[in-house]
């Protein structure tokens, strides 16, 4: 008896072919695909195995869920032809076609055939036309990725807000979506995490504050209170850790200190996807970004983002009650480096030792109680205070600390324009061998040798460069900030002189508004303890 063949039907509904203004459009364009490759299927004499289609998925994308079981099917020997409207509606991407239209199909003994573009496998000669077919396809893809991405560019330069959900603390203007307005419930949340941060509390206490006191998190926000169908991020769906229910944890805190579009301005263009086939994102350098400035309000002031900046790159860890591991943060082991973190409590008393010692056991360590550090730190800032009432010895104090600062900034500068001549250098010795090379100075191989190798330490030179500029910026924020703190110093010590030389005990604003770090060794005598104080002024 007669066996009539089995067909796997191929249908795909691409993000290009959807007509916004009509939804019923997009439905009817794929049931008229069906019933064209249906009716086809019957006039042949083939019976149809299975219908396979993919909704909203491009051509180029390999991930599509009912392409990929038509692959395995196809694998297991299920159906015997491969049924599709046009070549471009099964794949658009070049190295599937030759991957699998040319060569797996032909292995797994199943013949591929497309109604429209005349492609069929067991047809001699019909190779050469699908692979023609494949590269139109491909270049169709690649004019269209390049001509979406300058349309992104010159919007993005216009200071358009391109992203498609809204940052946390804003939302979309109702008579312009491409501009952001300020959502008051979220940006008093967003201004609050700011001061906290400046206040010095860490991440983790930040985000444990806010749970206990049931503040929904930016996705629980967009979920409950802006009632968007919000499903996370590309990369949350795709590792399906997605659940609709989140709290606020350290990394959302951070993403949130680190952005910005808080100060009013727009930083975009700072990813790309490596092409339109593979969509990976990869970090783009600094001078590739699209900044605009003054595009919305501000939620924080450019001088709090900073703040919060230069507080986290200090790392300190407050607790939300600014009690226990009181110095957290603040101290350094003057023998390593190492931080000098909370080791033991015996019952009044709280001892600080150096993590090295106890982790690594590669530092003769440093080990100092809490009351000794609070002891020798008050004793230093009233004897501050007291020569801060006169504005000669202030004066003094405040020239000291320019100099200083002055010096960093200097060394610094110093050290990127080295770099950046080093870097002039290199570039002009890979022209050289070029033209080394097109004279017959040196053979190609020798060239693509010593190219290579410039080319590593160039890489390496524009790293080293990015990280001066970060470390030079962030210094000079720094000088900025303490200049501005110096008036508002001298004028809170002044006023509230009285009340801090009458004080017993240290406290943790006076810690952190007064005190940067403090190294820590151990002193002449047994038992004593050398302190050496770096002021936060």
């Amino acid at each position: 008896m007669y066996e009539r063949p089995k067909v796997a039907i191929y249908c795909r509904l691409s993000d290009e072919d959807h007509n916004k203004k009509d939804p019923e459009a997009d439905s009817r364009s794929i049931q008229t695909q069906k019933s064209m490759l249906r009716d086809y299927a019957h006039e042949q004499g083939w019976e149809i195995y299975d219908i396979y289609s993919d909704d909203d998925f491009s051509g180029a994308d390999s991930n599509r869920p009912e392409y990929n079981r038509l692959l395995k099917d196809a694998e297991a020997g299920k159906f015997q032809i491969v049924l599709c409207k046009h070549q471009s509606r099964f794949t658009r991407d070049m190295v599937h076609v030759e991957t699998y239209i040319n060569e797996k199909f032909k292995e797994w003994g199943i013949r591929y055939v497309s109604l429209l573009d005349g492609a069929d496998t067991s047809l001699a000669g019909n190779k050469k036309s699908r692979q023609i077919n494949g590269l139109v396809n491909e270049w169709y893809l690649e004019d269209l990725s390049e001509n979406i991405r300058k349309a992104y560019m010159t919007r993005k330069k216009e200071g358009k807000y391109l992203a498609s959900c809204t940052v946390y603390g804003y939302k979309r203007d109702s008579k312009d979506p491409y501009h952001l307005i300020i959502d008051e419930p979220a940006a008093k949340i967003v201004k609050r995490i700011f001061t906290m941060c400046i206040e010095g509390m860490s991440l983790n206490a930040i985000a444990r504050t806010l749970n206990e006191e049931r503040v929904p998190s930016p996705t629980r926000y967009k979920t409950e209170v802006q009632k968007i169908n919000f499903k996370g991020t590309e990369n949350l769906r795709k590792s399906k850790r997605y659940r609709g229910e989140s709290i606020w944890q350290s990394s959302s805190i951070n993403r949130i200190l680190n952005n910005e579009v808080y100060t009013g301005g727009l930083y975009q263009n700072r990813q790309r996807t490596v092409s339109y086939k593979n969509h990976n994102r990869i970090n783009l350098p600094k001078e590739e970004w699209i900044i605009v400035e003054n595009t919305h309000e501000a939620i924080v002031t450019r001088e709090e983002f900073q703040q919060a900046k230069i507080r986290r790159s200090r790392n300190p860890r407050i607790t939300t009650k600014g009690e226990s591991n009181f110095f957290s943060g603040k101290l350094v082991c003057g023998y390593c480096g190492g931080a000098v973190v909370f080791n033991s409590r015996r019952g009044e008393s709280v001892y600080y030792r150096c993590q090295h010692r106890i982790n690594l056991k590669n530092c003769r360590g440093i080990s100092v109680s809490e009351k000794l550090l609070k002891q020798e730190i008050l004793k230093g800032l009233k004897s501050i205070f007291e020569k801060w009432i006169h504005e000669d010895d202030m004066n003094l104090i405040i020239d000291g600390v320019k100099i200083e600062t002055d010096s960093v900034v200097n060394q610094l500068e110093d050290r990127l324009n080295s770099k950046t001549a080093e870097l002039e250098k290199l570039i002009k010795k890979k022209i050289q061998l070029y033209d080394d090379m097109s004279e017959g100075i040196i053979s190609k191989e020798d060239y693509r040798e010593l190219s290579e190798h410039f080319t590593e330490k160039q890489k390496l030179l524009k790293q080293e460069i990015q990280s001066l500029e970060r470390d030079l910026d962030l210094e000079q924020t720094t000088v900025e900030l303490r200049k501005k703190k110096e008036n508002a110093m001298k004028s809170m010590v002044r006023q509230r002189a009285e009340t801090y030389l009458k004080c017993e005990e240290l406290t943790v604003d006076m810690l952190q508004t007064f005190v940067d770090y403090i190294e820590v060794r151990d002193g002449e005598k047994r038992g004593e303890k050398a302190l050496k104080i770096h002021w936060n002024f």
